[in-house]
């Protein structure tokens, strides 16, 4: 290529020592590991020309040539997030919805972002190519082809999975002439990858007493905790000797609690609870018995041998259910307290 005059300076206030500078101005980038050859004509006052070469038969002009630094390095990569432990154990328990990001960095030939390609690998599917129009890419200097450093940030469209593998993969290249290509993390190979593990489907637990008018727990009662959408089936907890139930494991969403004691009518006859982020408790039931639970049988006819029955005793009534001999029963008064009722299967039958 000819330079043409306007594109060098020529200083010749010493007429014996002509100084000639190219470009007039600044540098000139003639990229990185590039050969660059030279060559100068020139002619004195007298006519006679540069000649490197005097001893052949026409003037032969000067010529050198030089190569520019090259460039070998390959793009870097940081600030990783998640970031991986600097002891390189496994990363673990990162939240579902947490970015994918970090910064790539090429500081001679500058980064190549078309190269740019991001995959991303969930559990046993297969790993998906993120398109480039859904990363956010905040480069320096801005608006250049080949800038010094990048800012990649990937949000998922959705939650990422829970309890899930995930592996990230970043491949990039430069723009030096041999299109250096990232390398992974023990440099012996590409692309650059790293991996996490996405936390455990939260849990939560449901907390609270049930007791009667006087304050005093009341054991034995059932307490139903119901998914309010249906999707997950209903559980149940019985109240300890102090009154106190707890339900476990539960995940966050919307639930309907209830209680169940024979000859018990509770307050409130429901609650509504939702789950969110923390256990939620003092759910709590006030028990009041029943004024009608208290039935007195006067003049039954049985068998004559009930009389001797022993306190504590227990037998099958036929139709009315389980029945326990009173303390208090004796030959010429027996008293005999329901335990438990029989199911009426011929009333359902009937219906």
């Amino acid at each position: 290529m000819a330079l043409d005059a306007s594109e060098y300076a020529v200083d010749s206030t010493n007429p014996l020592d002509v100084v000639v500078t190219y470009p007039i101005s600044g540098t000139i980038d003639f990229g990185w590991g590039a050969t660059v050859d030279m060559s100068v004509t020139a002619r004195d006052l007298a006519l006679n020309d540069v000649d490197s070469d005097p001893s052949s038969p026409a003037p032969d002009p000067v010529n050198w040539s030089f190569s520019t630094e090259a460039d070998n390095d390959p793009p870097a990569i940081s600030n990783l997030i998640p970031t991986p432990p600097a002891d390189h154990s496994p990363l673990v328990g990162v939240p579902v919805d947490t970015p994918i990001a970090f910064r790539l960095t090429d500081s001679k030939a500058g980064l190549n972002l078309d190269t740019l390609e991001l995959w991303m690998t969930v559990g046993t599917g297969a790993a998906t190519l993120i398109p480039n129009d859904q990363l956010t890419i905040v480069s320096t200097p801005t608006g250049s082809d080949s800038p010094s450093y990048a800012d990649v940030t990937y949000k998922p469209g959705a939650p990422l999975p829970y309890g899930a593998g995930v592996e990230i993969k970043v491949d990039v290249r430069d723009r030096a002439p041999g299109a250096n290509r990232i390398l992974n993390d023990e440099g012996t190979g590409s692309p650059f990858d790293w991996y996490f593990t996405t936390g455990q489907l939260p849990k939560y637990r449901i907390v609270g007493k049930v007791v009667d008018q006087d304050g005093a727990g009341v054991a034995g009662a059932t307490v139903t905790i119901e998914d309010t959408t249906g999707a997950q089936a209903p559980r149940t907890s019985v109240t300890d000797g102090n009154g106190s139930y707890v339900s476990y494991d539960l995940v966050a969403g919307n639930y309907r609690i209830s209680t169940a004691l024979a000859e018990y009518d509770f307050v409130p006859s429901e609650r509504l609870v939702s789950l969110v982020d923390a256990d939620v408790k003092d759910q709590d039931f006030t028990g009041t018995l029943n004024p009608e639970s208290l039935e007195i049988l006067r003049g039954c006819r049985m068998e004559p041998s009930l009389a001797d029955a022993e306190p504590g005793a227990r037998y099958q009534f036929e139709r009315l259910g389980y029945f326990c001999v009173d303390l208090d029963s004796t030959p010429a008064k027996p008293v005999f307290n329901r335990t438990v009722t029989l199911k009426d299967s011929w009333v359902k039958s009937s219906k």
